[in-house]
């Protein structure tokens, strides 16, 4: 099944809620690069809920399907795929893509664990209709593995046993606020493509939105036509006034409160042996994140 030439060339691995989403829609205006429309294929991904163990849809589920993905790319252009799952669920993950993707390399976007955390709880919850995200942040930090997803040292590290360092691009939250350009000019060297990055927006892409009951089945369905070959179908209609409708009405913004600052401490408490854990083993002062 996976004999033939086919090979995805980069792997943004990590993490949600640390400005990926931004990251990826760049990429996807550069020449040399393909992503896919998908927004994250987790193909290599066996769940990725937080909060309730759920089988993902698209794990390993059929290798014409991963590869149809790519199938616009053009020859000589860098094929990435961002499933920022793969860091968290990185067992199976980097097992896997070591086996079948060798010499692939990677990119992985960390955010201030504590404000990643806050983020990535309220994006859920504004999301959330099924009523599996706990009602309360609170509530959220003693009964799922929304903190864990915040302890990158151990996720490193399991990646790191399966790849090389010199094949990974850490780009942290610090170094993109300073100096967004110069961090984009160190992934062209890293992806051995033009420097065409410069002077990109800093704008953010993937806020918060509070959906309404119809969208997410809409969601859903949109997501089975593209793995059931009505990929171009399901374009066309995103793309039509009628997409551009229920995108519209669906979903609305949504600013979520402040973190206290006891909340703040507390999560500061938990992570802060990670965070220094990661310095060592990166060779990179993290101070920021310990302000």
């Amino acid at each position: 099944m996976y004999g033939d030439e086919f090979a995805v060339d980069v792997f943004c691995i990590g993490v949600p809620r640390s400005r990926s989403t931004w990251l990826k829609e760049i990429m996807k205006g550069h020449c040399q690069i393909y992503v896919p429309e998908i927004k994250e294929p987790n193909y290599f991904v066996r769940t990725y809920n937080l909060y309730r163990d759920e089988d993902n849809p698209t794990y390993l589920c059929g290798w014409d399907w991963y590869r149809g993905l790519y199938s616009r790319a053009l020859p000589g252009q860098v094929r990435v795929d961002f499933s920022v799952n793969m860091l968290f669920y990185k067992h199976d993950s980097a097992r896997l893509v070591a086996k079948y993707f060798p010499r692939a390399r990677f990119i992985v976007v960390l955010r201030n664990p504590i404000d990643r955390t806050y983020s990535h709880y309220w994006y859920d919850f504004a999301g959330d209709l099924r009523s599996i995200v706990p009602r309360t942040f609170e509530e959220a930090l003693f009964n799922s593995r929304l903190v864990e997803c915040s302890r990158y040292f151990e996720q490193v590290r399991i990646w790191l046993d399966y790849f090389d360092i010199a094949k990974f691009y850490f780009m942290f939250d610090f170094d993109l606020d300073a100096d967004t350009d110069l961090a984009m000019e160190g992934l062209s060297l890293f992806l051995d493509v033009e420097n065409i990055f410069c002077k990109v927006s800093k704008d953010k892409v993937n806020g918060c939105y509070m959906y309404r009951p119809f969208y997410p089945p809409v969601l859903r369905m949109a997501s089975f036509g593209r793995r059931n070959g009505f990929k171009k179908i399901v374009d066309v209609i995103g793309k039509s006034r009628i997409g551009g409708m229920v995108d519209k009405y669906g979903k609305r913004p949504f600013q979520y409160p402040a973190m206290g600052q006891d909340t703040r401490e507390r999560l500061k408490e938990w992570l802060m042996p990670d965070i220094e854990n990661l310095e060592k083993l990166l060779g990179r002062d993290l101070g920021p994140w310990k302000m």
